[in-house]
C-alpha cells in the first residue's frame, strides 16, 4: 500500500502561493475593495431586473476572501432581493489539501460551469452571465460596473419562487414566470440552485497571520443545480405578453453535502441557451 505525504500547513501555503503565480493567477487588484459607492438602480413602474453575481473560487485562493468581502458590499448597496450571490468552489483552489482543506466544496454543476466558463484567475465573477468584451468572467475590481450596468433596469421577464416545501430529504416548489415584454425566438433554460450559508471550516487568506484560517464564514456556496446544472427547457412561445405560468418541480433530491437545510437558499433563474445571458433570478430562504 503507497503511503501518503502530508505536507505542513506553511509549506503548502506557499505551494499554493506559488502555483497562484505559475498555474492558475490570482486576481489582483490596487484596490481590492473596488469602487462600490456607483449609482443606485433606476426606479421602474415595472419589474426591475434582479442579478446574480456568481464568483468561482476556492478555500486556499488568498485572496478569495478579499472577493467575499466587495460582493457583500455590493449586496449591501443593492439590497438582496435585487443582487443575489452565489459562490462556486471549483478549479486549483478547490482542492483539497489535508489536514486543514479536507472540505470538498465542489459540484458537478460548478465544475461544469468551470469548464464553459473558463475562470483565467480566482476570484473571478459572472454577472448575470453577460458576456462583455468577448468574455463571461470579470475580476473583482470591475464587478461594480458590470452589475451597474443591468441590475434594477426594466425586465423583459419575472420570475419568482412562489413557495418551497422540504419533505423527506428532498424538495417541492413552484416557480412562476412572467413574460413582460417579447423575447428573441431562441431557446430558454429554468435552473434552481440549491445553496447553504453560515459554514464555518478553513480558508486561506492574504490578509490573515496566519494566512490559514480555522473559522471562516463560507457563504451562498453552491450545494447542486437541482434540476440539472442546465436545468430544463422553457418555453417562452407559450406565453404572450403579461401571461404568467408557474412551473412545479417535485421530489428534488437535497444533496447529500448540504449541513443544514435552514441555512440554505434556493435561487432559480432563466436564460437563454445560445448566450447563456440570465434574463431573471429569484432567491428564496428556506429557514
Amino acid at each position: 500500500m503507497m503511503s501518503r505525504t502530508v505536507l505542513h500547513p506553511a509549506f503548502r501555503t506557499i505551494l499554493a502561493w506559488g502555483a497562484c503565480a505559475l498555474l492558475v493567477a490570482c486576481d489582483v487588484v490596487n484596490d481590492p475593495h473596488g469602487d462600490v459607492s456607483g449609482p443606485t438602480p433606476p426606479t421602474t413602474d415595472g419589474v426591475p431586473r434582479r442579478v446574480l453575481l456568481e464568483k468561482f473560487t476556492g478555500h486556499t485562493c488568498p485572496n478569495c476572501p478579499e472577493g467575499d468581502v466587495i460582493a457583500s458590499e455590493l449586496q449591501a448597496q443593492y439590497g438582496s432581493e435585487l443582487l443575489i450571490l452565489t459562490s462556486i468552489h471549483q478549479g486549483f483552489f478547490a482542492e483539497l489539501h489535508p489536514p486543514l482543506y479536507d472540505t470538498d466544496f465542489t459540484t458537478p454543476a460548478g465544475n461544469d460551469y468551470g469548464s464553459i466558463f473558463t475562470p483565467p484567475s480566482y476570484p473571478q465573477g459572472m454577472v448575470d452571465r453577460r458576456r462583455v468584451n468577448n468574455t463571461w468572467t470579470f475580476g473583482r475590481g470591475d464587478w461594480d460596473e458590470r452589475i451597474a450596468e443591468v441590475i434594477g433596469q426594466p425586465a423583459k421577464v419575472d420570475v419568482r419562487i412562489t413557495a418551497a416545501e422540504v419533505n423527506s430529504g428532498a424538495i417541492n416548489t413552484s416557480v412562476k414566470v412572467k413574460l413582460i415584454e417579447e423575447l428573441d425566438p431562441v431557446e430558454y433554460n429554468l435552473t434552481v440552485f440549491l445553496q447553504e450559508s453560515g459554514i464555518i471550516d478553513y480558508q486561506t487568506d492574504q490578509n490573515a497571520t496566519p494566512p490559514d484560517v480555522p473559522n471562516y464564514e463560507h457563504n451562498h456556496i453552491l450545494r447542486g443545480a437541482l434540476n440539472g446544472s442546465w436545468g430544463q427547457p422553457f418555453a417562452m412561445t407559450d406565453l404572450a405578453v403579461g401571461d404568467s405560468t408557474t412551473v412545479d418541480l417535485t421530489n428534488l433530491a437535497i444533496p447529500a453535502n448540504v449541513l443544514s437545510i435552514s441555512n440554505c437558499e434556493l435561487v432559480a433563474y432563466l436564460y437563454r441557451t445560445d448566450t447563456y445571458e440570465i434574463l431573471q433570478v429569484h432567491a428564496f430562504d428556506l429557514d
